[in-house]
């Protein structure tokens, strides 16, 4: 190489160096919780068919679309907000207490019937995680008795150990609040900032955001308005399948931002 072509290259480093953005890497992440239903075991139409059993049970006829049109923040609201809309629907018929009554006796006939599985890439994501050398945690605040039927009848049971399952009883407040990824991460021997979260719900991804968390969800319902609230709520990324996860590549670049 010439003298001036060294002298060319020398200047036009300095030029790059110059224009160069300082790169702050962010905490690195130690540790992944991962809600059950939903995220991990696609069961979450098992309770819209009990809403719409509950309300044919008091003669309403009301499907999930018309739920979604008509009952504000359906998806991820839970069982007292969705009860409430439908006997608001009733136009004082009913009473949102004899809903939830008969909600809840649809809801385990059916899902004594169903098949349970994980979702599509589930397995091998937290396999993947694993063999990176992160710990995977269940935070989910469905009822202990259900969460463990849904664990057993899917197979988790044998990949989360008791003491890898955060339930509802196990903290004080609810999704959004924070508490159950706080926990999380305290059982991994984390700070939360070192955790990511996976989610189906904004208002799951609000618990995850609201802890410290990044969040990555993978939403049953895809429809515009959940992924706007998805997104509103602050998910770093928002897949449809398991299958589309590269998890060790995402981790890393959560890391970086």
């Amino acid at each position: 190489m010439t003298s001036f072509a060294l002298r060319d290259n020398l200047e036009e480093l300095t030029k790059l160096r110059g224009n160069m953005k300082l790169i702050t890497v962010g905490p690195r992440i130690r540790g992944c919780a991962s809600d059950l239903e939903g995220t991990g075991v696609d069961i979450e139409w098992v309770h819209f068919r009990a809403f719409e059993a509950a309300a044919k049970d008091h003669g309403m006829i009301i499907s999930f679309q018309e739920m979604v049109e008509k009952i504000p923040n359906l998806i991820g609201g839970g069982d007292k907000l969705i009860a409430e809309g439908i006997a608001r629907l009733s136009e004082g018929k009913v009473e949102a207490g004899d809903i939830m009554a008969a909600k809840m006796f649809h809801h385990m006939q059916l899902i004594n019937q169903v098949c349970m599985m994980p979702r599509p890439g589930y397995l091998e994501a937290i396999e993947e995680m694993r063999k990176a050398g992160m710990p995977v945690v269940i935070g989910s605040l469905t009822e202990r008795g259900l969460a463990e039927l849904i664990l057993e009848r899917s197979g988790l049971n044998k990949v989360f150990l008791p003491h890898e399952r955060v339930l509802l009883g196990d903290v004080k407040y609810k999704k959004p609040a924070p508490d159950v990824y706080i926990e999380t991460a305290r059982r991994m021997g984390v700070d939360p900032i070192e955790q990511v979260v996976f989610e189906d719900s904004a208002t799951g991804v609000k618990a995850g955001v609201a802890a410290g968390s990044a969040v990555i969800a993978f939403p049953v319902f895809g429809t515009e308005e959940n992924i706007a609230k998805i997104e509103a709520a602050g998910a770093s990324r928002i897949y449809s399948s398991w299958e589309e996860l590269r998890i060790v590549s995402v981790l890393r670049h959560l890391r970086a931002a």
